[in-house]
């Protein structure tokens, strides 16, 4: 499974948070941002300020009730599931523990 998402055939890296109060994509990259069609239909954030050198990445809050809310939710249960097989071969059983202990 990659970590990003495919728009109009071009391959964003992204990171995924969910929690019960809301998930985010957020884009890996400065220098990628959502297309306009996308932007369309999702409100993006982003509060880059190239005065002070500050910048952030493109990214989309959704919220309990939203239909993208579930589908964020559902890639970072992947992804951390995909996370945990990764540690509980390298380490053996005891991997959340060593997680957690570090």
């Amino acid at each position: 499974m990659q970590h990003g998402i495919k728009i109009n055939g071009e391959y964003l890296p992204c990171w995924y948070w969910a929690n019960e109060k809301s998930a985010t994509i957020s884009l890996k990259r400065c220098n990628h941002h959502f297309p306009d069609s996308f932007r369309e239909h999702f409100e993006v954030v982003n509060n880059t300020e190239t005065i002070t050198d500050y910048f952030e990445n493109d990214r989309i809050n959704a919220y309990p009730g939203e239909k993208l809310y579930d589908e964020i939710k559902q890639m970072n249960e992947m992804v951390e599931a995909k996370f945990k097989a990764k540690m509980a071969k390298k380490y053996g059983k005891n991997s959340e523990e060593y997680r957690i202990n570090v």
